[in-house]
């Protein structure tokens, strides 16, 4: 009897250290979890979230009581139950899946966040459900979109540089050519601009390219308007879907506007105030046209704007435009 006893007895010391120690594990990996600066949750195979740390309940707003049992469409919005679900089908082939997305806080606060996602499996390897984990990147995002933004602006006239007008119209040109649609370009350069430089000095010259900046800008309203410094005093516009009768109507606007600042200019040879010439082209692309032949013709139209006196507007119409 005494046996039986002692080994019911050892039995039982037994079951209460190896549930001890579970107990452990579930408050360790709680702590570990709660200690993660990331958001982590997971559902089961039915999409019921089961469980998620304290960073998911801060970024949230919603406790775990409040989502145990509950499906995504039942307590989020519809942009976060698209972050919540996307890829799921992924996740029967594959072990782990990460995609960039977009997360609205309890705050109502919009964040780049990563996720990343893997399924979870009992010992015998049924699946249970999967695992999540939220991260922010928008910190990143950031200063990725800076870096960018400093490569194709114009730190002067905050302006696209030609590296950004390469990028920006060849998307734009791609388009037109897809569509069948009207490209026009214009070139304009600062008449007599060495001279101004010369006389009034580099901050003064400085000074001027952002106010002949600003006018463009203001002259260029729509989103698709693309334009740049090209280079010292020369800016280059690309207008989608507008015609030569369009092109001309900003052209002129841009050159009376400019010539309207009346800034002194003693030096200039024809006027004695700071002015532009204009050059423009306009095509429908074809397959095989090139946009650089495009701003070659624009680039010819203003040296004959400058030929013929300056202070002007010249342009080529293609027999394609009617």
């Amino acid at each position: 009897m005494n046996t039986n006893k002692e080994n019911l007895e050892t039995g039982n010391s037994a079951v209460e250290a190896y549930l001890t120690t579970i107990k452990e594990d579930e408050n360790f990996l709680r702590t570990l979890l709660d200690t993660l600066p990331v958001a982590v949750f997971y559902r089961d195979c039915e999409g019921l979230f089961q469980g998620c740390n304290s960073e998911f309940e801060r970024a949230t707003g919603f406790t775990r009581s409040q989502i145990i049992d509950k499906r995504c469409e039942e307590i989020f919005s519809d942009d976060n139950v698209t972050l919540f679900i996307r890829d799921d089908a992924k996740l029967q082939d594959q072990a782990l899946v990460e995609y960039q997305s977009v997360f609205f806080t309890a705050e109502g606060d919009e964040r780049d966040v990563m996720v990343r996602k893997a399924p979870f499996y009992s010992a015998s390897q049924k699946r249970l459900g999967s695992i999540g984990c939220i991260y922010d990147i928008s910190e990143q995002v950031r200063l990725q979109d800076l870096l960018k933004n400093l490569s194709i602006k114009d730190e002067l006239t905050d302006l696209y540089n030609k590296r950004g007008f390469s990028e920006l119209s060849a998307q734009a040109w791609t388009n037109a050519l897809r569509n069948s649609h009207m490209v026009a370009l214009l070139m304009i350069d600062i008449d007599f601009f060495k001279p101004y430089n010369d006389t009034y000095g580099h901050q003064k010259g400085d000074e001027c390219l952002v106010m002949v900046a600003n006018v463009i800008k203001r002259n260029t309203k729509r989103h698709s308007d693309v334009v740049a410094r090209f280079g010292g005093e020369e800016f280059i516009l690309m207008l989608p879907q507008t015609d030569f009768n369009g092109a001309h109507i900003v052209a002129k606007r841009i050159r009376n506007a400019i010539y309207n600042l009346n800034l002194v200019h003693e030096k200039a040879a024809v006027n004695t105030r700071v002015t532009v010439s204009v050059g423009i082209a306009v095509c429908t692309p074809q397959p095989g046209d090139e946009i650089d032949a495009l701003v070659a013709l624009a680039d010819s139209k203003l040296y004959l704007a400058k030929q013929n006196g300056r202070n002007r507007v010249e342009g080529f119409r293609t027999v394609k435009e009617s």
